[in-house]
């Protein structure tokens, strides 16, 4: 914090400005890369939705070029031969050297900084500032400090606060600059060294925790971190003129609550209070008052300015043209701080850069905009993991090739392990004016536990393929579609599935179906298992060449309706028509469980009870959630459903009374591994049950 309070008020900023700063900052969004979902692509949005994790790999080679050359300085050549330059071996672009330097790049922190410090964003000597500034960073290279006293202000502020393996380092004129902390935490031999006759320092550490302080891994990290300074340290705290010091043992670096900046806050003013006597003394030695420096800092977020001029480093000029139209900002145009974060957004939430920031540089008819775009590996491998009390344990493994591209051709192979298995290659090519082709091709087998009459429970193992030729949307947040052909094969197998279900030669359940079809998505939600607004529509349409053809409609939405600040009404309707005579299996209506599509992909959830069972020709489920937020990331839901069904479409229209109804009560936490909960469940169909799941659905 030294280093961005110190860089803030060195620009022109007053005591009182940055104390509400810091006061009203949500500090949980700015330390993250978290954007809003309308910049995130719907595609995105569902990846997300099923993995619990995803590592990018392998630069496209001019990209890698381009990022050894930052490092090195220039003069990188993959195929160089000595005395040609740097030799960068090829083989540092895998999985291991394309792996993200910390766990967030600092895109929020990026645009507080550029934001504040509009007018000094030129390359400039610190001593030119109205208060001369210089602060203290760490190199990885040389393992040495950097001494900031000019050049971009921004980057100095942000590499004193990218604690290393949190913050993505600061990447500046050969040196990969981290938290100065583990070289130089209390740098009053360098305000010396300036020239400083008065010296006022403020420690905020403490820098021999006792053993009841370092009790788990993170602790661990902090001491560490504290460690590698701990010499510098002990050689200076005794220089200042004056030294304050809050009482903070309760706090660490990470300390960023409301409550507890307004403790160290206050705490710092009662230390500061307590060293009145000296600071008097250094008040009485100062012959003349100071004039307050004029400056000329611009905070974006109270005063817009006009775009003279627009640059894009490290991107092709076709992409640069395209992304231009994605941040809606044109020369000539007045930005502000809540326009020029959008457009961060916009950029970032194309998924194709590792990092990006921007800078505005004075120019006589206005500023320059320029963005900073580092674009990042191209390919991308997955995982996913589940288990819950249906499935002992499944895994997702997913790999994408050229998936991280704007456009061209991409390839994703895609594999479950589980009680229900599949392979699925999928292909595709894109243009990001036109709308995307695609091929598509999966086997699998699944083990169903279906619910019979009487509460009968048995089990179906069918095998499965398919095949698709479709077009669908390229890269749209908030809606989707898809229009082609398929064919679908389904086989069960008699010797896997209960005597009494299938014919002896199992006959009646296999087919081959080719069918034309089209779907569409509308998508709001911010959260997929959890949504605090938003809502999402959906419908679509099959026709089934079979026999004499079969019709299929379908057609759901699901919204949040807020009640209080903690407690939201989710109400979701599914239905799905069969418009013609059906004697297929494959294509009928089933229901059950949380999880859409676990079986078999028509198949509805519904919260009476977490196993399947078949509906007639025509259904509609409707299931009614009331959840409160009880703690962070805590849920307690009572859930509510029924399922309405007829043989004919007249018999829905007249309408029918619900002849399967339950209830549930259900805990869960929202974590990074994906949802961890348990309900108990009731309905006139199964009565009790009890279920229990952790992961993401798939």
């Amino acid at each position: 914090m030294g280093g961005l309070v110190g860089g803030l008020y060195a620009m022109g900023y007053s005591g009182e400005f940055l104390d509400s700063l810091m006061r009203n900052m949500d500090w949980e969004l700015a330390l993250s890369d978290r954007i809003d979902p309308q910049y995130i692509s719907y595609d995105a949005k569902m990846h997300r939705s099923r993995y619990a994790l995803s590592i990018p790999f392998h630069y496209k080679k001019e990209t890698f070029e381009a990022k050894m050359s930052s490092i090195h300085g220039g003069g990188v050549n993959l195929n160089a031969q000595d005395g040609d330059g740097y030799v960068i071996d090829p083989a540092l672009n895998t999985i291991a050297g394309s792996l993200p330097s910390g766990l967030i790049f600092g895109l929020n922190v990026d645009n507080i900084i550029a934001g504040l410090s509009v007018g000094y964003q030129d390359s400039i000597s610190f001593a030119d500032l109205p208060i001369p500034f210089v602060c203290v960073a760490s190199d990885l290279v040389s393992g040495k400090a950097k001494n900031w006293t000019g050049g971009s202000i921004q980057a100095a502020m942000r590499s004193t606060m990218a604690i290393p393996a949190m913050f993505d380092p600061v990447r500046y004129d050969n040196m990969v600059l981290v938290d100065g902390g583990t070289r130089n935490n209390f740098p009053t031999d360098i305000a010396k060294a300036m020239g400083a006759d008065v010296i006022i320092g403020v420690e905020l550490s403490d820098a021999k925790p006792g053993v009841e302080k370092v009790n788990n891994i993170v602790d661990m990290a902090w001491q560490m971190i504290d460690m590698l300074g701990q010499q510098a340290f002990e050689a200076n705290v005794d220089k200042p003129t004056v030294f304050i010091k809050p009482s903070l043992p309760e706090f660490d670096m990470m300390s960023f609550g409301k409550t507890q900046i307004d403790t160290i806050i206050s705490r710092g003013y009662v230390a500061a209070v307590g060293q009145t006597e000296a600071l008097q003394k250094v008040k009485n030695a100062i012959k003349e008052d100071v004039p307050k420096p004029e400056t000329q800092v611009l905070d974006l977020s109270h005063e817009g300015v006009k775009i003279s001029n627009i640059e894009y480093l490290g991107l092709s000029k076709k992409d640069a043209r395209f992304l231009a139209r994605k941040t809606g900002i044109s020369v000539g145009d007045s930005v502000d701080r809540a326009r020029m974060d959008k457009a961060m957004s916009a950029l970032y939430g194309s998924g194709i850069f590792e990092s990006v920031n921007y800078s505005l540089h004075n120019e006589y008819r206005g500023y320059k905009l320029i963005y900073d775009c580092k674009q990042g590996p191209v390919h991308k491998l997955s995982l996913g993991v589940r288990t819950d009390s249906e499935e002992l344990v499944s895994v997702l493994l997913g790999l994408g090739l050229n998936t991280q591209n704007l456009r061209g051709s991409k390839f994703e192979i895609e594999g479950r392990i589980g009680e229900r298995w599949y392979g699925r290659v999928h292909y595709s090519i894109s243009n990001p004016y036109l709308l995307k082709f695609n091929l598509d091709a999966k086997i699998g087998y699944t083990h169903a536990n279906l619910i019979g009459e009487e509460d009968s429970v048995y089990k179906i193992g069918y095998w499965n393929h398919s095949e698709a030729a479709y077009i669908s949307g390229t890269g749209w947040s908030r809606f989707d579609f898809q229009a082609g052909i398929q064919n679908k094969h389904f086989g069960i197998d008699s010797w896997l599935t209960n005597t009494g279900v299938v014919s002896e030669d199992g006959s009646l359940f296999k087919c081959d179906r080719v069918s034309l079809f089209g779907d569409f998505r509308v998508y709001t939600f911010d959260d997929k298992y959890y949504p605090h607004e938003g809502f999402t529509v959906g419908g679509g349409y099959e026709w089934a060449w079979i026999n004499e053809g079969v019709h299929i409609a379908d057609f759901d939405f699901s919204f949040v309706s807020p009640l209080t600040s903690w407690l939201s009404m989710i109400p979701s309707v599914y239905t799905r028509f069969i418009l013609s005579d059906n004697t297929d299996w494959s294509l009928m209506n089933f229901a059950g469980g949380s999880m859409q599509g676990r079986y078999i992909d028509q198949q509805i959830p519904f919260v009476g009870f977490h196993r399947s069972t078949i509906l007639r020709n025509n259904a509609m489920v409707a299931n009614l959630d009331l959840r409160a937020g009880v703690y962070k990331n805590t849920y307690v839901s009572l859930q509510g459903g029924l399922i309405m069904q007829s043989d004919t479409m007249k018999g829905m229209i007249e309408g029918t009374n619900p002849d399967i109804y339950g209830l549930a009560f259900e805990v869960a936490y929202d974590s990074i591994l994906g949802p961890i909960k348990g309900n108990v469940h009731w309905s006139n169909f199964m009565k009790w049950g009890v279920y229990f799941g952790i992961g993401f659905d798939f």
